[in-house]
């Protein structure tokens, strides 16, 4: 009986060897472990994980001025509002910047709280914490980003994106000022690292992507390639997936989180990798909405 107490769960077992991967800084541990049945196992594990590979270190003490929870006021400008000078194409620092300027509304925040009025959806009843409450804090996270990176510009699907980071870092209705510092480095970091390309004044960026995953498929499978081709030019399709890190599109939450242990700590472009695999996957559902798509462009 003793030794069925301390016989370690699968679940456990993962958690650990998650944890123990982060402590030893083994990064090709965490990669064979993002491809286990479960991934990461556990939220907590996560907590600890996600944080060192978007390089947030949780014990670094806050530097941004002004009371952790500070909230900031959305403005009610309307989607004509003028836009910010700020060029896309502009050297971010990698710094954060000084808070004097969080009270400037961005051009974007009409449109960012359209769209976290209605986030949460695909998720409603995981945590005990309100929907109205988590839009709050998402709106607010978003709100942060945008006012001290005025580079960039709002895109929709970002707004998935930092949703997922929000459940699985900080879901609580009363998180604590630690808590929510973490979440927003992470968050900006992800926006630096793994989503700037998507806030700028174009989407050339993303076409590039979707250039590589037709490259992709067009070595894989040749005559599947040219199919697809005779009706779209590029895999628009797969645009969303690109965008969102596949936040948009999966449909529960502890799917979405495997899917980004995997790419989290894998180098960006993986993603890219991750959509031609899916795609190749489910051929004859993609063959039948380029079918659609053709018959609606024709």
């Amino acid at each position: 009986m003793d030794g069925d107490a301390h016989t370690p769960t699968p679940h456990r077992d993962g958690e650990c060897q998650v944890l123990d991967a982060v402590r030893a800084g083994d990064i090709r541990a965490l990669q064979e472990l993002s491809l286990s049945p479960a991934g990461f196992a556990s939220g907590h594990a996560r907590k600890v994980a996600w944080p060192y590979l978007l390089q947030v270190d949780p014990s670094e003490p806050e530097r941004e001025a002004g009371p952790s929870t500070r909230t900031l006021t959305p403005t009610s400008a309307s989607p004509s509002s003028p836009s910010s000078s700020s060029s896309s194409g502009a050297q971010l620092p990698t710094s954060l910047p000084d808070d004097q300027d969080l009270e400037e509304p961005h051009k974007d925040e009409f449109q960012v709280k359209l769209d976290t009025d209605r986030s949460f959806v695909l998720y409603p009843a995981l945590h005990d914490t309100p929907k109205s409450r988590l839009q709050q804090r998402l709106n607010t996270l978003i709100t942060r980003i945008l006012r001290r990176r005025r580079a960039l510009s709002y895109v929709q699907g970002y707004h998935d994106v930092l949703a997922v980071l929000q459940l699985t870092l900080c879901p609580s209705d009363a998180p604590s000022g630690a808590e929510e510092w973490v979440l927003r480095r992470c968050a900006e970091r992800i926006t630096l690292y793994r989503f700037r390309d998507a806030m700028g004044h174009g989407l050339e960026p993303l076409l590039g992507l979707l250039r590589i995953l037709r490259r992709l498929l067009r070595l894989a499978d040749p005559p599947f390639a040219r199919l697809i081709e005779q009706t779209t030019p590029l895999p628009y399709y797969a645009l969303s997936n690109l965008l969102t890190l596949f936040a948009h599109d999966v449909p529960t939450l502890p799917l979405i989180q495997h899917i980004w242990d995997f790419l989290l700590c894998r180098e960006p472009v993986v993603v890219v990798y991750l959509a031609a695999a899916l795609i190749l996957e489910r051929k004859a559902e993609v063959l039948r909405r380029v079918e659609e798509e053709g018959d609606e462009g024709a």
